[in-house]
């Protein structure tokens, strides 16, 4: 528990250095993509002698990593679960009821590995996550 203490400890130390430009060796500058860049998702700009950080204003760069972007797949599963099970027992009701069951398992299962992948990776502790 007290090298996971000092780990946090340095990590906020470093970050905190890093966003307060306390470091001389590293540089960096945070801008707004071009229509170009949003448009192609590249990065057009020379970023070997400094860094760039691009503001992301739908915040949905970090939640990518996560399910979001993914709806069609699910969709088409949830299709494909609701087809499936209507035609093996020609009850539609009872192949809604299955497709939400399976749905639903398969939504919490991804939830608990995303969130225990996020808090092994990310230094978070598990108890500030939503």
């Amino acid at each position: 528990m007290e090298n996971i203490i000092k780990v946090y400890k340095d990590m906020n130390r470093y970050l905190a250095a890093f966003i307060d430009h306390g470091f001389t060796n590293i540089a960096y500058f945070v801008k707004n993509r071009n229509i170009l860049e949003a448009v192609l998702d590249l990065e057009l700009g020379d970023t070997t002698q400094t860094g760039m950080f691009y503001r992301d204003f739908s915040e949905i760069a970090y939640s990518r990593a996560f399910l979001y972007g993914n709806e069609w797949i699910h969709l088409s599963f949830d299709l494909l679960v609701f087809c499936m099970t209507d035609l093996i027992w020609h009850n539609f009701i009872l192949a809604a009821t299955v497709t939400f069951c399976i749905s639903t398992l398969i939504r919490k299962i991804a939830r608990l590995f995303y969130t225990n992948n996020l808090v092994k990776t990310s230094l978070v502790d598990e108890r500030f996550l939503i």
